[in-house]
């Protein structure tokens, strides 16, 4: 059995080498595409993956959220790196 993932504050997630991330114009909607997966976020989740771009660190993507949502940091943080850390036990995003 693996090790859950841990993101550190320092880490850089990005989406997969294998995933795309894209506009489904006919169902106005964002969807994450794998391999023989789909994924259709949430309006949080689409603003948290818009900002995964392998150049913002962790720590950067929490402070520009709680710069937009009103709730804690560490509510934020909390939220943000489990929904990130199951996409990364996936294999949806890297870091």
């Amino acid at each position: 059995m693996t090790r859950p993932t841990t993101i550190a504050d320092d880490a850089k997630p990005a989406l997969a080498e294998h995933v795309r991330w894209r506009e489904d114009k006919s169902r106005d909607r964002w969807v994450i595409m794998g391999p023989e997966r789909l994924y259709v976020p949430d309006a949080v989740g689409r603003d948290i993956l818009r900002r995964v771009d392998g150049q913002t660190s962790f720590a950067e993507l929490i402070d520009q959220l709680t710069g937009e949502y009103d709730a804690s940091r560490a509510e934020i943080a909390r939220d943000v790196r489990i929904m990130l850390e199951d996409l990364v036990d996936k294999g949806i995003v890297t870091v």
